[in-house]
């Protein structure tokens, strides 16, 4: 997925040139290195679940991980650069999108500007399958824990690892480099309608 948005955004034509006067994106393509490679998924060689517990610091004794990306944060929301959204993609057996609603008036707004981001899914990639109810609340998420704690909208798109069902095959490689081409479309109408 990362490989075909990178591809595409330095493609050098103008709808590449569109697309980076806009916005610019940020990779951090896989923090737990260390545990895949031991076969873990989740946790760190620590036993720190990555996915959790980002409604707190991390305690960079246990998830050196998640440390270094919330200094990375706060270096560039003092430098004036917050980003404005934040997705965590990984793979599982469902392919939902995981949009968290933080409690209060801005968790709604919150949870609007994210709906509006799944229609821009909808509409520019492949992307039918489900999101979470509006209703979940989940505050140790990445997807809540970026709004409460740093002001990012952020959600949770965990692709399936067996099925696309936007194209009715099962999951291949060339199907997630051609997501990352159709989610730079996603972006720039995301960002149009803020």
């Amino acid at each position: 997925m990362v490989e075909g948005l990178v591809r595409r955004l330095l493609k050098g034509d103008a709808e590449a040139e569109k697309c980076l006067a806009s916005y610019s994106v940020c990779i951090m393509p896989m923090a737990n290195k260390d545990g895949v490679e031991r076969g873990g998924t989740r946790f760190n060689l620590g036993g720190w679940d990555l996915n959790r517990k980002w409604d707190k610091p991390a305690d960079p004794r246990f998830a050196p991980e998640n440390a270094a990306l919330e200094r990375w944060l706060d270096g560039e929301i003092k430098a004036g650069r917050r980003p404005t959204l934040a997705l965590d993609f990984h793979n599982d057996g469902s392919g939902l999108l995981h949009l968290s609603r933080p409690e209060g008036p801005e968790g709604e707004k919150h949870l609007a500007r994210m709906r509006t981001f799944e229609k821009c899914l909808r509409e520019h990639t492949w992307f039918v399958e489900g999101s979470t109810k509006p209703s979940f609340h989940n505050p140790g998420s990445l997807g809540e824990g970026f709004f409460t704690r740093f002001g990012i909208d952020a959600a949770i798109l965990e692709f399936n690892c067996n099925d696309i069902a936007g194209l009715k095959e099962p999951a291949l490689g060339k199907h997630w480099v051609t997501f990352g081409e159709e989610l730079t479309k996603a972006f720039e109408a995301y960002f149009a309608a803020q």
